[in-house]
C-alpha cells in the first residue's frame, strides 16, 4: 500500500506541472491589464462640479455650460472606480507571491524525486500539491478573466454630453471637439484594438480550459479535502500536523467549529487583523466541509432509494448534485484561505529573509494589499458566514464593506505606484492607454493617424451606398 501512494503521490505532482505554469501565464495577463486601466485611470478626467471663482455658471447660447467652468476629476477618485480596480491590483501582489512559492515548492518536488530526502513525505506533498494547482489554477485564470473584463469596462466612461459626440466605428472615429475640452465624449476606449486589452482577454480565455476544465479541476480538490475531512474526523492522528506543504492548517478551526454556539460579538471582529481574517477562513472551511459532506450523503440516500442495484450510478450522481454551491465552493474557500496563509508566512511571519531588511512603510502596504484581497475574497462567501451562525446581524458585513472601501480610498495615492513597479516596458504592454509617460491622447492621436486606410473610405462603401437610398 505505501509502494502504491509512493507512485500516486509522485504521478499526482508530476501533472501538476503543466497547471503550474499556467499559474505564471494568468500572472503575466494581470501584470498587463492593471497597469493599463490603473494609469489610463488617472490620466482620464471626467465629470465633476460645475462652477466659476464667483460661483456663476456661464453657459453658451445653446444652454451649455462654457468649457472654462468645468472642473472634472480624474477617474481614479472616484468610489466606484477605486471598488472595480483596486482589489485586482491587491489579488495581483498577493498571487504573484503565491506563484513564486508554489514554483519553489516544485522545483523541491521534483528535486526530492530524485534524490530523496529524508523527513519528506513525499506521497503527501504529491496528493498535496495536486490539489493546490487544481484549485489554484481556476481561481488564477478566472481572476484574470474578471480583471481584464473590469480594466476594459470600469475605465472607460461613455455617455453624451448634448450635442458632442465621439461615434466610434469599424474603420473609422470621428471626433468632436470644442475649446478647452478634448474627448469630452470618449466612449469604448477599452474596446479599441489599440488598447491591448481585447488582445489580453483572448489569450486569457484558452487558460480557463486547457490542462484541465476549471469546474472540473475543483471537483479534484474537493474530492481530496473531503476524503481528508473523513479521516480526520475517525482519527485526529490520521494525518501529521505539520504537512510538507502545511495545506491542512484549517483543521485548527475544527475545534472552534464544533463548540460556536452563538454568532461572533462586535467585539470580537476586528477585519483589519491577519489573524482574524485567516481564522475567519478556516471556520468557513470547516462549516463547507461540514454541509458538502451532509448534501453528498443525503444525495447517496436519495439515489439509492431511487435506483438500488446500480451503486456505481449512485454514487457519481450523487456526487454531480453535489457541486454547486457546496463542493465547488469548497474548493475556492480552501485555495483562497492557502494562498493568503502563505502571504501570510512569507511576509507576517518573516520565513522571507529578504524581507526582514524592508521598510515600514513596504510592509504596512503589503498589509493592506493582504487585508484588501482577503475581505474581497471573504466578501464573496458572507452568505455561508451567516447561514451557518458565524455571524448575524449587520455588524460583520458592514465591517467588512467598510474596510473594503477604507482600503481602497488608503490605496488611492499608491496605485500608480504598485502598477509601474509589475509593469512591463511600453513595447511588452503595447497599449496605447498604458504608457508609462501617461501621453495617452496623444499616442491614440498618432495610432490613429498611422493605421493604414484610416481616413479613406472602406471598399465596401459604394456596395451600401446602392442598396442603401436616401427617402428624402
Amino acid at each position: 500500500m505505501h509502494v502504491f501512494l509512493l507512485f500516486l503521490g509522485a504521478s499526482l505532482g508530476n501533472l501538476s506541472a503543466g497547471r503550474a505554469g499556467i499559474l505564471g501565464l494568468a500572472m503575466g495577463h494581470l501584470g498587463i491589464a492593471l497597469p493599463i486601466a490603473i494609469r489610463y485611470s488617472a490620466v482620464r478626467k471626467q465629470f465633476g462640479p460645475q462652477a466659476t471663482s464667483t460661483g456663476f455658471v456661464r453657459r453658451t447660447k445653446d444652454g451649455v455650460p462654457a468649457p472654462e467652468t468645468m472642473v472634472e476629476f480624474p477617474v481614479i477618485e472616484y468610489q466606484l472606480q477605486q471598488w472595480r480596480l483596486f482589489p485586482y491590483l491587491a489579488a495581483t501582489y498577493v498571487l504573484k507571491s503565491f506563484s513564486d512559492t508554489m514554483f519553489a515548492e516544485m522545483i523541491k518536488f521534483l528535486g526530492i524525486q530524485a534524490s530523496p530526502e529524508a523527513g519528506y513525505d513525499l506521497p503527501i506533498a504529491g496528493q498535496e500539491i495536486h490539489a493546490i494547482t487544481c484549485s489554484a489554477k481556476p481561481l488564477f485564470t478566472w481572476t484574470a478573466r474578471d480583471a481584464i473584463q473590469e480594466c476594459r469596462e470600469g475605465n472607460f466612461v461613455s455617455f453624451i454630453w448634448n450635442r458632442y459626440l465621439c461615434t466610434i466605428c469599424n474603420q473609422m472615429i470621428t471626433i468632436f471637439m470644442i475649446h478647452k475640452i478634448v474627448f469630452i465624449a470618449c466612449g469604448g476606449h477599452g474596446y479599441l484594438k489599440a488598447s491591448g486589452l481585447g488582445r489580453l482577454r483572448n489569450d486569457n480565455d484558452a487558460n480557463c480550459t486547457y490542462e484541465g476544465e476549471n469546474n472540473v479541476l475543483l471537483q479534484q480538490t474537493s474530492n481530496w479535502l473531503l476524503k481528508i475531512w473523513k479521516e480526520l474526523k475517525a482519527d485526529p492522528n490520521s494525518y501529521p500536523d505539520v504537512t510538507p506543504l502545511q495545506t491542512l492548517t484549517f483543521r485548527d478551526g475544527l475545534r472552534k467549529f464544533e463548540q460556536r454556539g452563538k454568532p461572533i460579538t462586535k467585539a470580537e471582529i476586528n477585519v483589519n487583523n491577519p489573524t482574524f481574517l485567516l481564522d475567519t477562513y478556516k471556520w468557513l472551511i470547516c462549516y463547507l466541509l461540514n454541509e458538502t459532506e451532509a448534501k453528498l450523503k443525503h444525495q447517496m440516500e436519495f439515489r439509492k432509494q431511487l435506483d438500488e442495484n446500480n451503486p456505481a450510478l449512485t454514487k457519481y450522481v450523487a456526487k454531480n448534485s453535489s457541486q454547486a454551491f457546496y463542493a465547488r465552493t469548497l474548493s475556492l474557500a480552501f485555495i483562497e484561505h492557502y494562498i493568503l496563509q502563505q502571504f501570510y508566512f512569507r511576509f507576517f511571519e518573516g520565513r522571507d529573509e529578504a524581507w526582514k531588511n524592508a521598510s515600514a512603510e513596504s510592509k504596512a502596504m503589503f498589509a493592506k494589499l493582504f487585508t484588501l484581497y482577503g475581505l474581497w475574497c471573504l466578501e464573496k462567501h458572507m452568505m455561508y458566514l451567516y447561514q451557518g451562525g458565524y455571524a448575524s446581524g449587520p455588524v460583520f458585513a458592514n465591517s467588512v464593506h467598510d474596510a473594503i472601501l477604507e482600503l481602497c480610498e488608503g490605496l488611492k495615492m499608491d496605485a500608480v505606484p504598485l502598477v509601474d513597479a509589475i509593469a512591463p516596458t511600453d513595447f511588452v504592454l503595447n497599449s496605447v492607454l498604458g504608457c508609462a509617460d501617461g501621453e495617452v491622447y496623444k499616442r491614440m492621436e498618432t495610432a490613429l493617424s498611422e493605421t493604414p486606410g484610416a481616413f479613406q473610405r472602406a471598399e465596401w462603401w459604394t456596395d451600401i451606398s446602392e442598396r442603401v437610398k436616401s427617402k428624402l
